[in-house]
């Protein structure tokens, strides 16, 4: 219990990872981990939801990546994918997505900045991919690609 407050004292973690940490720390049986585990979740010092939620939101909204790429690091933090897709949900709606596209427009923008504005096939293809990477999905991509550039589309 002191290694798992140790670790809250830093930042929030998953119940999955908390397991996972606490197996790497101590040889301790399963039963006892899971006693812990079960009185962190009722003192509310991990929630799965709480947790899903927060980082979805900070990195949608703050670090510009897309709904995909959330929802594969909410499952390598060991976050249900039920849970990892009920807050992906509510942070899109919470954020009112009809600016759904902004994270993806301000991502754009940027790259022109710092890459110039795509004039050729190839170079749309290379932006195209630079968007699926952040984690945008394919359908946000090419209909942004194709409104911005419509000569290259």
């Amino acid at each position: 219990m002191k290694y798992a407050a140790v670790l809250l004292a830093h930042r929030a973690h998953s119940r999955g990872e908390m397991r996972r940490k606490l197996a790497a720390h101590k040889a301790a049986e399963t039963k006892e981990i899971e006693a812990v585990l079960d009185r962190l979740e009722r003192l509310n010092l991990i929630n799965d939801a709480e947790y899903a939620y927060n980082f979805a939101f900070y990195r949608i909204n703050e670090s510009g990546w897309g709904e995909e790429k959330a929802r594969k690091a909410l499952q390598d933090k060991d976050v249900a994918s039920g849970v990892a897709n009920q807050a992906i949900v509510r942070v899109l709606e919470e954020t009112a997505r009809d600016r759904k596209d902004d994270a993806l427009m301000e991502y754009i923008n940027g790259y022109c900045r710092k890459h110039g504005t795509p004039s050729t096939l190839k170079s749309a293809q290379k932006l195209a991919r630079n968007l699926a990477g952040r984690g945008f999905d394919e359908e946000r991509i090419i209909g942004a690609v194709a409104r911005i550039f419509p000569e290259v589309s």
